[in-house]
């Protein structure tokens, strides 16, 4: 159900492109995955994002342990806070925290969810490295080598999700103050960081190939940066910090900077308090904040410092750029982006554990972990019936409508995530529905979207790659109405109810158009559409449309249009 999991599914299966930055690892580990000897392709996939999540949250507790036993101030041996059974209680309830909370759970459940979890995943392996580079330091025994694993695993992280993964920056600029390097460490620094990075040249090589699906088509330099940096989507994702420069250039007004920072506060600022508590729960968070006040050592204080930098560095980016377009449900994406937090807390609930009990009596030091038990307890019990999606079947259903509701042999202007996921999916990976030529709509902006669309689909005959185009518009409208005019007489044209690039680039110019219905679709009426069945509602896959599954913001557009439909 995630998000983009069907693409993310049938890009890593078929080793394609998915859209930028196109998550050059997260592909290769759904391909790795896709392997695996359990069900179909897509439980596949999702059990690679469950095997990530478990893997992390032991690493999470493994992360505790070792700043427990090392890294605080302990109490006397006598008392059971000193005792080993008790402190790996704590650092359990820590890990079981996170894998509790609502965002983690779910991105456990989907395939989407696993580039998300890649860097929870290398953010503890992260931790644990510079925690080891630590103890070395006390040992008086520096050695080179977990810098040389961090540099790796922090070049790996900006070949997955680059955009939150780079948070983990001051941490390695606090192993370097640490580790003075020799020139001839340097060099051999870069190596790694260079080998971390190097899963990139999936993306320009496999590009080159030109696979089925080519989102950006990275396979120059060029297109590339334009991809890696997600510049398709500027005018969507606009930086506070990018709009400040534009400002002093005299290209945007000192009021633009002033209403795009109201902007941020009013969804990002609103919303981190709520995520928190819906996410840890009040309980947690005040063991939180227990956990900020624990007795550190002084070698312990740099782990300290470690372990908030992150966190206040992603604070930071979160209030200076406005990630969140104004056309989706944004709280979604929110928690999405703040799942380093749900980290930062599960670990400073499980110090503060720690010190509650080694402030109780001897007597009464087990107290605070059959607390830690009613609250796990009821975390999982309160997001079980949310995480359940025995019967989710939306999205998958609607991508079969999608299919069923196309005449056969048409041609079908896909315009939203919603359509071109699914039915990607369905005709990549389940290779249902062959004869369907799909035009994702947006891509007809870009010159390599035109070039690959002809490229894909010659029986169009689309010359839009030979013309040149004063706008991404011109070259759009002239590239909809091309396909639209050469081919409607020859086969059924069809499109979704999604208000995307065909409804508002090409009714605006062809306004006395006449469109019929057919499932989920609209066909541009032409003789052919005359002699093509179309589907009844009656005839629409339509299996637990009630469930409390269906529920989740990323469904909404979904439900929209059976909605229109009558049928909700």
């Amino acid at each position: 159900m995630d998000d983009d999991s069907p693409e993310t599914i049938a890009a890593g299966v078929k080793l394609g492109l998915a859209h930028p930055p196109s998550y050059a690892l997260d592909t290769l580990w759904v391909r790795l995955v896709s392997f695996l000897p359990l069900g179909g392709v897509a439980f596949q996939v999702n059990v690679g994002s469950a095997l990530l999540a478990a893997f992390t949250a032991v690493l999470l507790a493994r992360n505790i342990l070792m700043v427990l036993d090392h890294f605080l101030q302990t109490p006397p041996a006598q008392h059971p806070g000193g005792k080993t059974w008790f402190k790996v209680a704590c650092a359990a309830s820590g890990a079981l925290l996170l894998a509790f909370s609502h965002t983690y759970w779910e991105k456990a459940l989907g395939a989407k969810g696993g580039i998300y979890l890649w860097q929870a995943l290398l953010s503890q392996l992260i931790f644990y490295f510079f925690l080891q580079f630590e103890l070395e330091v006390i040992g008086k025994a520096i050695k080179s080598r977990w810098l040389y694993l961090v540099l790796l695993l922090f070049g790996l992280g900006l070949t997955n999700h680059w955009q939150t993964q780079i948070i983990f920056l001051p941490l390695l600029l606090i192993m370097l103050i640490r580790r003075p390097f020799t020139p001839q460490k340097w060099l051999l620094g870069s190596v790694f960081f260079v080998i971390g990075t190097s899963v990139l040249l999936y993306l320009p090589l496999r590009s080159n190939l030109h696979p089925g699906w080519n989102l950006g088509e990275p396979d120059n330099l060029s297109r590339f940066l334009d991809s890696f940096f997600r510049r398709y989507v500027n005018d969507r994702e606009t930086s506070l910090i990018g709009l400040f420069f534009q400002v002093l250039h005299g290209q945007k007004t000192w009021s633009d900077l002033s209403q795009l920072a109201h902007r941020i506060l009013d969804i990002q600022g609103t919303a981190l308090g709520p995520h928190l508590i819906s996410d840890l729960k009040a309980p947690a968070l005040l063991l939180a904040l227990l956990g900020l006040a624990s007795p550190w050592t002084a070698s312990g204080k740099k782990a300290f410092l470690a372990l908030l930098l992150p966190a206040a560095f992603l604070l930071l980016l979160f209030l200076t750029y406005f990630w969140v377009p104004t056309n989706i449900p944004y709280h979604w994406y929110i928690d999405n982006f703040l799942l380093s937090l749900n980290i930062a807390g599960a670990f400073l609930a499980a110090l503060g554990l720690y010190r509650l009990g080694s402030l109780l009596p001897p007597r009464l030091a087990f107290l605070p972990l059959p607390m830690a038990f009613l609250l796990l307890f009821g975390l999982a019990d309160f997001n079980f019936p949310l995480q359940n999606q025995e019967h989710q079947t939306l999205r998958y259903d609607y991508g079969v409508n999608l299919l069923k509701s196309s005449p056969r042999n048409s041609v079908f202007f896909a315009e939203a995530d919603e359509d071109y996921f699914p039915a990607y999916y369905l005709r990549a990976v389940e290779h249902k529905r062959l004869d369907i030529e799909m035009i994702p709509a947006f891509t007809l902006f870009e010159t390599w979207g035109v070039a690959q669309v002809a490229r894909l689909h010659p029986d169009l005959g689309l010359t839009a790659p030979t013309r040149d185009f004063p706008d991404k518009f011109a070259r759009l409208i002239s590239s909809l109405s091309e396909i639209a005019a050469k081919n409607r007489d020859r086969t059924p044209c069809t499109y979704s109810y999604f208000n995307g690039a065909f409804h508002r680039y090409y009714f605006p110019y062809h306004p006395s158009e006449l469109v019929l219905k057919s499932g989920v679709l609209y066909e541009l009426a032409s003789p052919v559409s005359t002699h093509a069945p179309r589907l009844p509602a009656s005839g629409l896959r339509l299996r637990n449309l009630d469930d409390p599954s269906n529920s989740h913001e990323s469904l909404r557009g979904i439900l929209h249009v059976y909605q229109a439909l009558g049928l909700l």
